[in-house]
């Protein structure tokens, strides 16, 4: 008979068991942690409240009567009479309540009781009362009735007659040659046209010549014409040549200017006429029932006449 062989006492070689803790296990963990701590501090700080609450207060204040003190105080100055208009207004009296009104507002309520010796100016009970708050204010006089004021009168202004204007002086005449410069300047400079007639007869003859108006200007002054530097002692004798529109408005062809008579230049010859026909009007010339531009020349003659000979 065999027998069966026992297995041996030594245990098997097991694995050995490992503990895994999750996130989630640390995260309940500290947050039950908080909410140990938080409750346990409320609780002791509702417990530390309620006793500080409940403690009594070191010191108690004690209401004191200051009417029944000033009354005390006053029985004891009973023995001295005078008279009690001058004890109101006396300052002993005054800083005596002032003393003892402030020293009864103290905490302490023990005071010593200290003897009094009578003065002058101490009050008898029977004749002192406690001022009321009208009696303690001050009288206030009644206004004054003001007197009416009378209206001051006006003073009356006395109206002077005003002093006569002295005579002018009579106006001093400039001598007579001073008269005869400004007559000379003011001379009239008179502008004459002849001899109107086509530039080329034998071309181009309109049905109408254009003719000159008799409202144009022919009487200048020397500020109008720009004479400087310009002798009119004689006359000038210019020969222009103009262009005149379909609506009669001359227009000067300076290249074809001459002078024919007088001590002046072809520049100054031109500004002159410029000067004289820059006003004018024609009637304009007609060809064909129809008004045309057409080229004229005339004579102009310049001369000065004072004023003096037109008279």
């Amino acid at each position: 008979m065999t027998l069966k062989r026992l297995p041996p006492n030594n245990p098997p070689n097991l694995p050995e068991p490992r503990h895994f803790n999750g996130p989630m296990l640390w995260l309940a963990m500290v947050l039950a942690s908080v909410v140990i701590h938080l409750c346990f501090l409320s609780i002791l700080y509702m417990l530390l409240m309620g006793r500080l609450e409940s403690s009594p207060p070191s010191q108690d204040l004690i209401a004191i009567d200051l009417i029944d003190i000033i009354l005390e105080d006053i029985s004891d100055q009973e023995t001295s009479p005078e008279d009690p208009s001058t004890a109101l207004t006396s300052p002993r009296s005054d800083r005596n309540f002032n003393h003892q009104t402030v020293s009864n507002s103290t905490i302490d309520v023990t005071e010593p009781d200290l003897e009094r010796t009578p003065t002058e100016e101490s009050l008898p009970v029977k004749d002192l009362a406690l001022p009321t708050a009208y009696e303690l204010t001050i009288p206030v006089p009644a206004p004054e009735p003001t007197t009416p004021i009378t209206p001051v009168k006006p003073i009356p202004v006395i109206q002077r007659p005003l002093p006569l204007p002295l005579p002018l002086p009579p106006p001093i005449q400039p001598p007579a040659s001073s008269i005869l410069e400004e007559s000379g300047s003011k001379d009239s400079v008179l502008a004459k046209m002849s001899q109107f007639g086509l530039t080329n007869p034998n071309r181009d003859i309109p049905d109408q010549l254009a003719l000159p108006l008799p409202a144009n200007k022919t009487e200048f002054s020397a500020e109008e014409l720009n004479l400087t530097g310009i002798d009119l002692s004689e006359e000038l004798v210019l020969k222009v040549v103009v262009l005149i529109d379909s609506n009669g408005k001359p227009e000067l062809l300076a290249d074809y200017i001459q002078v024919q008579q007088g001590n002046i230049s072809i520049d100054q010859a031109q500004q002159l006429a410029q000067q004289v026909i820059r006003h004018w009007l024609f009637a304009p010339t007609y060809m064909a029932g129809q008004p045309v531009v057409q080229a004229y020349r005339f004579q102009l003659t310049i001369s000065q006449e004072a004023r003096g000979n037109g008279q």
